[in-house]
Protein backbone atom coordinates (compact mmCIF):
# COMPACT_ATOMS: atom_id res chain seq x y z
CA UNK A 1 0.00 0.00 0.00
CA UNK A 2 1.50 3.32 -1.06
CA UNK A 3 1.16 6.38 1.15
CA UNK A 4 -0.16 9.52 -0.43
CA UNK A 5 1.10 12.96 0.43
CA UNK A 6 -2.11 13.67 2.40
CA UNK A 7 -1.63 10.50 4.47
CA UNK A 8 1.81 11.64 5.63
CA UNK A 9 0.41 14.99 6.70
CA UNK A 10 -2.17 13.24 8.91
CA UNK A 11 0.24 10.64 10.32
CA UNK A 12 3.03 13.08 11.25
CA UNK A 13 1.08 14.95 13.99
CA UNK A 14 -0.20 11.66 15.43
CA UNK A 15 3.32 10.22 15.53
CA UNK A 16 4.60 13.38 17.23
CA UNK A 17 1.90 13.09 19.92
CA UNK A 18 2.93 9.49 20.60
CA UNK A 19 6.60 10.46 20.92
CA UNK A 20 5.79 13.37 23.25
CA UNK A 21 3.63 11.09 25.43
CA UNK A 22 6.07 8.16 25.58
CA UNK A 23 9.54 9.73 25.81
CA UNK A 24 9.08 11.40 29.23
CA UNK A 25 8.04 8.09 30.78
CA UNK A 26 11.46 6.62 30.02
CA UNK A 27 13.10 8.98 32.52
CA UNK A 28 10.53 8.56 35.27
CA UNK A 29 10.52 4.84 35.82
CA UNK A 30 12.53 3.91 38.89
CA UNK A 31 13.24 0.51 37.34
CA UNK A 32 14.96 2.09 34.35
CA UNK A 33 17.33 4.34 36.28
CA UNK A 34 20.90 4.86 35.21
CA UNK A 35 23.91 3.65 37.17
CA UNK A 36 26.76 6.14 37.58
CA UNK A 37 30.30 5.24 38.56
CA UNK A 38 31.18 8.16 40.83
CA UNK A 39 33.87 10.26 39.19
CA UNK A 40 33.79 7.92 36.15
CA UNK A 41 36.55 6.04 37.90
CA UNK A 42 37.54 5.01 41.41
CA UNK A 43 36.39 6.61 44.64
CA UNK A 44 39.84 7.73 45.73
CA UNK A 45 41.77 10.90 46.53
CA UNK A 46 41.07 13.08 43.49
CA UNK A 47 43.72 14.75 41.32
CA UNK A 48 42.44 18.18 42.43
CA UNK A 49 40.00 19.29 45.19
CA UNK A 50 37.02 20.15 42.94
CA UNK A 51 37.23 16.95 40.89
CA UNK A 52 34.14 15.22 42.33
CA UNK A 53 32.19 18.48 42.55
CA UNK A 54 32.84 19.13 38.86
CA UNK A 55 31.85 15.58 37.98
CA UNK A 56 28.58 15.80 39.94
CA UNK A 57 27.58 19.12 38.41
CA UNK A 58 28.04 17.70 34.91
CA UNK A 59 25.38 15.00 35.47
CA UNK A 60 21.61 15.09 35.90
CA UNK A 61 20.63 12.55 38.56
CA UNK A 62 17.01 11.38 38.81
CA UNK A 63 14.99 9.31 41.24
CA UNK A 64 15.66 5.69 40.30
CA UNK A 65 19.32 6.23 39.38
CA UNK A 66 22.11 4.69 41.43
CA UNK A 67 25.66 5.63 42.36
CA UNK A 68 28.56 3.19 42.40
CA UNK A 69 31.41 4.16 44.68
CA UNK A 70 34.20 1.83 43.53
CA UNK A 71 36.89 1.65 46.20
CA UNK A 72 39.25 -0.73 47.92
CA UNK A 73 37.76 -2.00 51.17
CA UNK A 74 39.93 -1.04 54.13
CA UNK A 75 41.58 1.90 52.36
CA UNK A 76 38.50 4.05 51.75
CA UNK A 77 34.86 4.25 52.79
CA UNK A 78 31.73 6.21 51.94
CA UNK A 79 29.85 8.05 54.65
CA UNK A 80 26.55 9.80 53.92
CA UNK A 81 26.48 12.93 56.04
CA UNK A 82 24.57 16.17 56.59
CA UNK A 83 25.46 19.33 54.72
CA UNK A 84 27.17 20.68 57.84
CA UNK A 85 29.33 17.56 58.23
CA UNK A 86 30.07 17.65 54.49
CA UNK A 87 31.27 21.25 54.61
CA UNK A 88 33.42 20.62 57.70
CA UNK A 89 34.63 17.18 56.52
CA UNK A 90 33.46 15.44 59.69
CA UNK A 91 31.21 12.50 60.33
CA UNK A 92 29.92 13.37 63.77
CA UNK A 93 26.38 12.28 62.85
CA UNK A 94 26.67 9.84 59.94
CA UNK A 95 23.43 9.04 58.14
CA UNK A 96 24.75 5.89 56.42
CA UNK A 97 28.11 4.15 56.42
CA UNK A 98 29.51 1.98 53.63
CA UNK A 99 32.76 0.23 54.56
CA UNK A 100 32.89 -2.32 51.72
CA UNK A 101 33.57 -1.46 48.12
CA UNK A 102 32.06 -1.15 45.72
CA UNK A 103 29.15 0.56 47.47
CA UNK A 104 25.98 0.95 45.40
CA UNK A 105 23.59 3.64 46.58
CA UNK A 106 20.06 3.87 45.18
CA UNK A 107 18.64 7.34 44.70
CA UNK A 108 15.05 6.96 45.91
CA UNK A 109 14.08 10.56 46.56
CA UNK A 110 14.80 14.06 45.37
CA UNK A 111 17.11 16.35 47.27
CA UNK A 112 20.79 16.95 47.87
CA UNK A 113 22.81 14.09 49.34
CA UNK A 114 26.31 14.44 50.77
CA UNK A 115 29.04 11.80 50.84
CA UNK A 116 32.58 11.90 52.20
CA UNK A 117 35.48 9.54 52.78
CA UNK A 118 36.24 9.35 56.48
CA UNK A 119 39.78 7.99 56.19
CA UNK A 120 42.62 10.27 57.31
CA UNK A 121 42.33 13.74 55.71
CA UNK A 122 40.97 12.42 52.40
CA UNK A 123 37.82 14.54 52.60
CA UNK A 124 39.93 17.67 53.08
CA UNK A 125 41.86 16.62 49.96
CA UNK A 126 38.59 16.60 47.99
CA UNK A 127 37.26 13.07 48.44
CA UNK A 128 33.70 14.23 48.97
CA UNK A 129 30.70 14.74 46.73
CA UNK A 130 27.27 16.38 46.83
CA UNK A 131 24.65 14.78 44.59
CA UNK A 132 21.47 16.63 43.59
CA UNK A 133 18.64 14.23 42.73
CA UNK A 134 15.77 15.59 40.67
CA UNK A 135 12.17 14.45 40.51
CA UNK A 136 11.27 13.09 37.06
CA UNK A 137 8.68 15.83 36.65
CA UNK A 138 11.44 18.43 36.98
CA UNK A 139 13.58 16.66 34.40
CA UNK A 140 10.69 15.98 32.01
CA UNK A 141 8.07 18.68 32.60
CA UNK A 142 4.59 17.88 31.33
CA UNK A 143 3.91 18.88 27.76
CA UNK A 144 1.70 21.92 27.29
CA UNK A 145 -1.82 21.04 26.24
CA UNK A 146 -2.69 21.79 22.63
CA UNK A 147 -4.58 25.03 22.17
Amino acid sequence: MALHKNSVIVIAPVLMMVVVAVVPSFGCSSSSGLQYSVGDSLWTIPPFPDYFSNWSSSHLFKIGDSLVFDFETGRYDVIQVSRQDYESCTSLSPLKIFYGGPAIIQLHEQGVFYFICNFSNYCDLGQKIAITVHDCREVFPPSPSPS
